[in-house]
């Protein structure tokens, strides 16, 4: 009976370690997610809280769409990536932490003046470290991931930070090529947290996991004997 019941103990330490409890999910502050500013009635090469790179020059910028007849998701303005293509990012304040999804959000679409006969070519939202630009997650959408023009679609995609990811600056990014094509317009650009329910143990905590439970189940067996 000790012997079992130290088996049983065991385990229950163990299954305590590897769950963690679920909680609500945080938004991280997103500098001006809804591209309000600078306000423009027509283009700005600029885009406040934002780094525009590559090909994008004045071709990423601010649009106040008067081609969607729903409106824009979120305000008056939306952000823009025109057909000579380009890349926006944004470092975050916030950091990885581990054994949390991270899922970033944005709303797209395609105006509805666009020529018929342009298409608009893959395009990407990912998830990034900033101290290295590598991609941890992203998200790949074209001409054929809309049913109509003069809409916008949400698109997201998410990550689950390990061990190796813990307090590396969290960079958020939307990148369409320069392949010709319809412009990329996007907007309400949102990111949130949650700590996972049921993360997966990275090998040294499984180790570490398994060197309790000898522990625990050396300590059963002994005073079993006794």
């Amino acid at each position: 009976m000790k012997l079992q019941l130290g088996i049983v103990s065991a385990g229950v330490a163990l299954a305590t370690l590897a769950t963690a409890s679920a909680a609500q999910a945080a938004s991280v502050t997103v500098n001006n997610f809804s591209f309000e500013t600078p306000s423009t009635p027509n283009f700005s090469p600029g885009i406040t809280g934002w780094t525009v790179i590559g090909n994008a020059g004045v071709q990423a910028g601010l649009f106040n769409p008067g081609q969607f007849p729903s409106g824009v998701p979120h305000g008056s303005q939306a952000g823009l990536i025109g057909f000579n293509g380009g890349s926006i990012y944004q470092d975050v304040a916030a950091t990885y932490q581990a054994g949390t999804r991270y899922t970033l959000n944005l709303f797209a679409g395609i105006r509805l003046d666009e020529p018929g006969d342009l298409t608009l070519p893959n395009s990407t939202i990912s998830l990034r470290r900033s101290d290295n630009n590598t991609v941890l997650s992203s998200f790949t959408f074209n001409q054929s991931s809309f049913s109509s023009r003069g809409v916008f679609l949400s698109f997201n995609t998410s990550y689950l930070a390990g061990i190796a990811d813990q307090g590396a600056g969290i960079r958020i990014s939307i990148d369409r090529p320069n392949n010709g094509g319809t412009q990329l317009v996007f907007d309400n650009v949102t990111l949130d947290a949650t700590p996972d329910a049921t993360p997966v143990p990275e090998p040294s905590s499984l180790l570490g996991f398994i060197t309790l439970g000898g522990l625990m189940l050396g300590g059963a067996v002994r005073k079993a004997r006794k």
